[in-house]
């Protein structure tokens, strides 16, 4: 994947990885949310990404594929979530391709 934007931001909301995935056929606009926790006490870094999370990505998503003319364009939304406890040194990252489907007033078809 080739990312094209970091920290996107726009009036809905905001995104933290956009990139192209060029592996697929045709080509295929990837939204990544990244959630970072130091335990999981409160459960994984990926459940924060939940429902209305989720519709706030894909109406971001949306304004970004019009601003730049790619709504003929596949997408898919992935989440990375970085377990990185304070005591470690390295984190433990799990990348969920495909870890959700568009949701929401605008629906996307991914």
């Amino acid at each position: 994947m080739v990312i094209t934007a970091r920290g996107y931001a726009n009036h809905v909301g905001e995104i933290d990885l956009i990139g192209v995935d060029r592996t697929t056929r045709p080509r295929t606009v990837v939204f990544v949310e990244v959630k970072t926790r130091t335990d999981d006490r409160h459960g994984l870094p990926v459940e924060a990404v939940d429902r209305n999370k989720q519709r706030q990505i894909t109406e971001t998503a949306l304004v970004y594929l019009k601003q730049y003319d790619l709504l003929e364009s596949r997408a898919r939304f992935d989440v990375i979530g970085v377990l990185w406890p304070t005591a470690e040194r390295h984190p433990e990252i799990t990348w969920y391709r495909n870890a959700f489907e568009p949701t929401g007033k605008y629906q996307l078809f991914s």
